[in-house]
């Protein structure tokens, strides 16, 4: 009697570690992860917003550049709905987790070193251009991806 119960148990115990043995691996080898920021802006803005952005583009680079991240960008959809809760995307690509602690960390110690002016200064340049509570994050990990620009191709800006 006790093994009749004990085969089903264990049956269900090896499908659950086969099926959780690829996450697992997912975890040891994450692949390439991007952190998407979504917003609204404000009509008539997209361009403030754009430009603001472009404003960080150094900073942004620069982590490029010492290998924080593999890349950012920005974008607006071309097809949408009225009652989408975002009209403005900004992201992030990075290697691993690591990586993601370090930009957060470079972001922050860049804010941090931002006199209190500057930093009022672009809080209110931000109340302009977005909708109030429309920011939020995800973090995707990348099943399959390429990056870099193919030869002959620019990057907009």
């Amino acid at each position: 009697m006790h093994i009749r119960r004990l085969v089903p148990v264990l049956l269900g115990l090896a499908l659950l570690a086969g099926a959780a043995a690829p996450v697992l691996a997912q975890d040891d080898d994450p692949g390439v992860l991007t952190w998407i920021a979504y917003s609204k802006v404000q009509s008539g803005k997209m361009d403030a917003a754009v430009a603001m952005a472009l404003e960080n583009a150094e900073f942004m680079d620069g982590l490029m550049a010492d290998g924080t991240i593999l890349g950012w960008g920005m974008a607006t959809p071309i097809n949408h709905d009225p009652g989408d809760l975002w009209n403005y995307v900004e992201w992030v690509h990075l290697t691993d987790w690591d990586k993601v602690d370090a930009w957060v960390g470079a972001v922050m110690g860049w804010m941090q070193s931002m006199d209190a002016e500057t930093k009022a200064a672009m809080e209110a340049r931000a109340k302009e251009i977005f909708v109030d509570g429309s920011h939020h994050d995800e973090v995707v990990r990348h099943s399959v991806g390429r990056f870099g620009v193919p030869d002959g191709a620019r990057p907009h800006v």
